[in-house]
């Protein structure tokens, strides 16, 4: 039995800001959120909504880790940032997600996704694309990391 609470729900299609890099290991993330915010300022465009990463590797690897980061945003469709800018403005796709939010560490993963997907098999569930990391209550929230909060989402469908 899980400690987690674990739902699904329906997620609208967002628009954001989003910037994908293949990074050495997940600590370093946070060096793409950095360029993602600083783009956004010098282009005066606000977030609108937590930042989220998005995984598109299928297991957990070590190393060269396929990542994109966001936030959402509120621009006209249209809107462009410069050419040479590496944050692009796309719309992230929404659907059928199973949904869990969890507390603590954010090293202290493991448990949260295992629980995913014993409960995606428990109710004949696949995964149908990459998953997201929200920042509920991340670093820059200034809470001590046993408060920091993240959702996790999987897309999925029935089997």
């Amino acid at each position: 039995m899980s400690d987690y609470e674990i739902t699904t729900k329906e997620v609208p299609l967002m628009r954001v800001a989003i910037l994908a890099d293949i990074i050495e290991s997940y600590s370093k993330v946070g060096r793409l959120y950095k360029e993602l915010h600083a783009a956004l300022e010098e282009n005066g465009i606000a977030p609108t909504g937590p930042q989220l990463a998005i995984y598109f590797d299928e297991e957990y690897t070590p190393h060269d880790v396929d990542v994109a980061v966001a936030v959402p945003v509120k621009v006209p469709l249209g809107t462009k940032l410069p050419e040479d800018s590496r944050v692009q403005l796309d719309d992230l796709p929404g659907g059928l997600m199973v949904s869990l939010v969890r507390t603590g560490p954010w090293d202290d993963f493991r448990p949260a996704y295992q629980a995913i997907m014993a409960w995606l098999v428990a109710n004949d569930y696949q995964i149908e694309g990459p998953n997201r990391e929200i920042q509920l209550k991340g670093p820059a929230s200034g809470v001590p990391p046993q408060e920091l909060q993240m959702e996790i989402q999987f897309p999925i469908q029935k089997r």
